[in-house]
């Protein structure tokens, strides 16, 4: 339970870094 629950959060963490860089970039090209 605790080592899955780990595995959620490193994943989300993950895909929230993501996330940001996609939306970064996004905002160079629109901006």
């Amino acid at each position: 339970m605790g080592i899955d629950s780990f595995r959620n959060r490193a994943f989300f963490g993950q895909f929230s870094r993501c996330c940001m860089v996609v939306v970064s970039s996004c905002r160079e090209v629109l901006g």
